[in-house]
């Protein structure tokens, strides 16, 4: 390795204990006492799907923690009346009013399945990763030692009949015709708020007449938030929820906003499958035959919402039956809930479109926007969830570009909400919980358990580079060329390579291709091409390298020409 040093697999890298402790500290700075916030100030309560993987993040350094988490989120579950296992996407378990729309806003008191839980909530849910979670967490506990599973045994069998509850929520009141795909009715459900595939069915709810205030915009630049048009609508959605005194049958008959979100659909999917298994493991002897019922319905419906034009699933107005045929990353979840179309060409498409792992829209569709929200950024947990898909589907090299993608996204960028797709940067709110969870499950948790090398950084005649993460069939780098200074003309013969410029202006050329490539500028480099990256300005330039291959070795190297003498 030219001089690196091995390192043992149980001890991290400089660089990746720095983002450890990172990610450990905002997991303690938003900790609030047995449940996390998101980020504090603009998301001042508990949010349901972010608390599961936020969940991942504390198992990774304080079980004992990760599992208070999912006690807290279920403190605010429904029980009895014809909301009964309902788990609202937020629980206001203190006040605040850095944002909008809080509890009285929702006006959930006394609802029917209130009187008893103690927490005031919302009025609609989120996709229910909890199921998925909780096993994961479950496996992790069983990896580590024998005391840790029986512990966490006992914390699932706990959670068991809420989360068995909270589903049959789903399927009672959201499919009661039994058609295999639930229905969300408020873009917010499904975690993904202003996707452009909620634009056309938006367009026919009303607009709130009501007057209210916006508090997120005081927190985050308003290019990056959703737009008053989009306020107004959804809340007119949770108006109209109260006016029906949060009736589900009266609201599926009425709701002017219904949707058959693919992403809710397919997370739906796999957490049922998933809390089967804890059941099964568990040896939990209730009837069980009602959800299998529901999956196979599920497996069967969803190839209605199959594009042929996007290779992937989308979502359907539920109103109308018209497909909402637009690119999103939740579509790529398929994978992911065990569906049977293979979407590893797709994906390998969308990665191919921009440098920093999959955006939340793919990035040709006319409404891609790559800084607002869900209308384009990149959300490291939707990346860790797709690339679990693709791994169980045989996609193995995809799935390791997504997380190789990724973890170079965290070295450059840190722990935001979301990010620029383009350039890397980080957008959103900052210090982001469930951003902190991924990076600690799957990438650090990643380099752990593969070898690693030092990121010392490594001199050669025109500047240094440092290995970042290495595991087997990838390898990240990060390379710094000295003003005036340019690597050999050279190819690789066992390799490819991705390239993402981080800092100042490089010199890129690729076969006969020469070009000026800016921070953020990407560029794909095929085994046995022709490449050299040279800086001829006067200020530093860093790159991140992503290599794919069999073998990664420094000698896979053919110099072709070389200003310091190297063969």
């Amino acid at each position: 390795m030219n001089g690196m040093r091995r390192m043992s697999s149980s001890i991290h890298t400089a660089t990746h204990m720095t983002l450890n402790e990172q990610a450990r500290a905002i997991l303690a700075g938003n900790d609030r006492g047995g449940y996390t916030l998101p980020t504090d100030g603009l998301y001042p309560f508990q949010w349901n799907w972010d608390a599961s993987v936020t969940a991942l993040g504390w198992m990774c350094c304080e079980p004992a923690r990760a599992w208070e988490e999912m006690r807290w989120l279920f403190k605010g579950q429904w029980q009895g009346g014809p909301n009964d296992g309902f788990l609202a996407h937020i629980a206001f378990h203190a006040p605040s009013d850095s944002y909008f729309p809080g509890a009285d806003e929702w006006g959930t008191d006394g609802a029917p399945g209130t009187e008893t839980i103690g927490t005031r909530t919302s009025s609609i849910s989120q996709p229910p990763l909890h199921a998925t979670m909780v096993r994961w967490m479950w496996q992790r506990a069983q990896a580590t030692s024998t005391a840790a599973a029986e512990d966490a045994a006992r914390q699932v069998r706990a959670l068991l009949p809420r989360l068995l509850a909270h589903h049959r929520w789903w399927y009672r009141t959201r499919d009661p015709r039994q058609t295999g795909l639930v229905v969300n009715i408020h873009p917010w459900e499904t975690g993904m708020d202003n996707s452009p595939a909620w634009d056309a069915p938006l367009a026919h709810v009303p607009q709130a007449s009501r007057p209210y205030t916006r508090r997120d915009l005081g927190h985050v630049d308003a290019s990056m938030r959703p737009p008053q048009s989009f306020y107004d609508r959804v809340v007119y959605l949770m108006d109209f929820n109260r006016a029906q005194h949060f009736d589900p049958v009266k609201i599926l008959a009425a709701c002017p906003y219904r949707v058959n979100d693919i992403g809710i659909i397919s997370i739906l999917q796999r957490a049922t499958i998933d809390l089967l298994a804890l059941c099964e493991t568990c040896g939990w002897d209730a009837n069980l035959q009602d959800l299998h019922a529901e999956l196979h319905r599920t497996q069967r419906a969803v190839e209605g919402l199959w594009s042929g034009r996007w290779g992937q699933y989308v979502s359907r107005d539920a109103i109308t039956g018209a497909l909402l045929d637009v690119p999103t990353s939740s579509g790529l979840l398929g994978a992911y809930a065990g569906f049977d179309r293979d979407l590893g060409p797709t994906v390998a498409a969308w990665l191919a479109e921009t440098p920093h792992a999959l955006p939340s829209t793919r990035s040709v569709f006319s409404g891609f926007e790559p800084l607002r929200y869900w209308r384009g950024p990149v959300w490291q947990h939707m990346n860790m969830l797709i690339a679990d898909g693709l791994q169980r589907q045989g996609h193995a090299e995809l799935a390791l570009a997504i997380q190789a993608r990724s973890a170079a996204l965290f070295e450059a960028s840190g722990f935001h909400e979301y990010y620029d797709p383009l350039t890397g940067a980080g957008l959103g709110g900052s210090a982001f919980s469930w951003t902190a969870a991924t990076y600690l499950y799957w990438i650090n948790t990643m380099a752990t358990s593969t070898e690693l090398v030092s990121v010392e950084r490594t001199t050669r005649p025109w500047g240094w580079y440092a290995t970042v993460l290495e595991a087997p069939g990838y390898k990240v780098k990060r390379i710094g060329v000295r003003p005036g200074q340019r690597i050999s003309l050279q190819k690789h013969l066992r390799r490819a390579e991705h390239w993402v410029v981080v800092r100042g202006t490089a010199t890129v050329t690729v076969g006969d291709a020469l070009q000026q490539m800016q921070p953020g500028q990407h560029i794909d480099i095929a085994v046995g091409q022709v490449h050299r990256l040279a800086n001829d300005g006067t200020e530093p330039v860093e790159i991140m390298e992503i290599q794919f291959g069999s073998y990664l070795g420094e000698d896979d190297i053919v110099r072709l020409q070389d200003d310091y003498g190297r063969s």
